[in-house]
């Protein structure tokens, strides 16, 4: 709130350069939101080994590292960046192992028909409930494979994280998150999806040369709508309008030249 001339309250007026603001369309922010959903079930593991222990009380942000648009295909390059400092002998040691490595597949794909569809045709939608303009919108349905690997010294820690990952996955209410966009400085959600039917594959992944490391990996697609919007639309307000029938009116049936049959009364 500012004051006018007159010294009344009013609304500030938003900045240009607020309202210009729009991350809608950009794959980053998808990235974005899953990694937080990840990371709220990661914060559920429970610690049964003394490495899972370390694990948990490093601060959230060093326990899972995103990777670039790439999957474990090239799990060397992976475990490289997750070392704290590469030693002379090229050893493990000094690693901050337990770690969970989240990865995204080189490109998305379109959404299975069978899962919904997308909104092609540009129709006019509020960002929010309480807004009172409208966007020229479209909503492309879109699949993205990813993968989420975690690197341990031991099979024991693997197994817990594993484990509780799953169950979290597995929870119905977890089949779906927010996406958090901001278009001409308004924020508004769509969602991600996991499918109802949700599976997950998951895999050992073998390391040449490390013999002191365990990866194992899950694999499975995510469904999102990918929003786009244009400029305003107009819109036409609607009255609501209620016509009550002359009570003297009758309503006809089937009229022929023979006959005329009064329609019965509901």
């Amino acid at each position: 709130m500012v004051n006018d001339d007159s010294g009344n309250k009013v609304d500030s007026p938003r900045l240009e350069s607020e309202k210009a603001v729009s991350d809608a369309g950009m794959s980053s922010r998808v990235k974005e939101a899953f990694t937080s959903f990840v990371g709220t079930g990661i914060c559920e593991i429970k610690p049964i080994t003394q490495q899972l222990k370390k694990f948990c009380q490093r601060p959230q942000a060093e326990r899972f590292r995103i990777a670039p648009s790439r999957m474990v295909d090239d799990v060397e390059a992976m475990l490289k960046s997750i070392w704290r400092n590469d030693n002379d002998n090229n050893e493990a040691v000094d690693a901050c192992l337990p770690v969970i490595v989240i990865a995204f597949g080189s490109a998305m794909r379109p959404a299975q028909p069978s899962r919904g569809w997308s909104r092609v045709q540009g129709e006019p939608m509020l960002l929010t409930q309480d807004d009172s303009v409208y966007y020229d919108t479209r909503l492309a349905f879109k699949e993205w494979d990813v993968q989420i690997a975690v690197f341990a010294h031991e099979q024991e820690s693997i197994t817990c994280i594993m484990d509780f990952l799953r169950m979290y996955f597995f929870r119905f209410k977890n089949h779906r998150w927010p996406i958090a966009w901001k278009h001409d400085g308004k924020p508004f959600n769509t969602w991600g999806m996991l499918s109802d039917g949700f599976e997950i594959e998951e895999m050992a992944v073998p390391i040449s040369g490390r013999t002191n490391i365990i990866c194992h990996a899950f694999n499975f697609p995510i469904t999102f709508m990918m929003p786009y919007i244009a400029d305003e639309v107009p819109t036409i307000k609607s009255v609501d309008m209620q016509i009550e029938p002359n009570s003297n009116m009758k309503v006809k049936g089937i009229v022929t030249s023979q006959t005329e049959q009064d329609w019965p009364s509901c």
